[in-house]
């Protein structure tokens, strides 16, 4: 039997990359935890957020008011970003920033900073001819460095949180 999914699963996504469960049961889980926690989220990112699914599931979901950036190095995504955001969240005012994580110069504070980063090192990886699909699945930067970098957009309370391969 087919899995039916919820409607606000209907992504608009590429041919090159489609989001996988993973996405929304990290929205899932730090939901309850802010709210086990009762902490106050007012400044959200999505880092490397693709078609923008994790923060866009998060501002469906989280009941508090709540600035949402999205942040995407591939332009490739861009146009089913706004698409997403036209279709989810037609009212809201979503920053969108196109720009590389470890080259770029955030100087804004996150409380809550939402990411699901490529979970392979580009030099011990197979090749992956589709450059998007590359970029969505390799990075050059390790766990350790993902984290270190995440951790200067993160305000001093505040969240990172992560997917991670185990």
């Amino acid at each position: 039997m087919p899995k039916i999914l919820p409607a606000h699963w209907e992504y608009q996504q590429p041919d090159f990359y489609h989001f996988s469960e993973d996405s929304i049961r990290l929205v899932d889980f730090v939901i309850q935890y802010l709210q086990r926690k009762q902490r106050k989220v007012t400044d959200c990112i999505d880092v490397g957020c693709g078609s923008g699914v994790i923060g866009i599931e998060f501002s469906l979901k989280w009941k508090d008011k709540c600035s949402l950036s999205l942040l995407e190095l591939q332009s490739a995504f861009f146009p089913f970003i706004h698409q997403n955001l036209q279709n989810l969240l037609p009212t809201s005012s979503i920053e969108l920033l196109q720009e590389d994580l470890f080259n770029c110069s955030l100087s804004r504070k996150y409380d809550l900073v939402l990411c699901n980063p490529p979970f392979f090192l580009a030099r011990s990886s197979r090749p992956i001819e589709n450059e998007y699909r590359r970029k969505c699945r390799q990075s050059s930067y390790d766990l350790e460095q993902w984290y270190k970098r995440l951790e200067r957009i993160v305000s001093s309370c505040g969240v990172i949180a992560m997917c991670l391969q185990l």
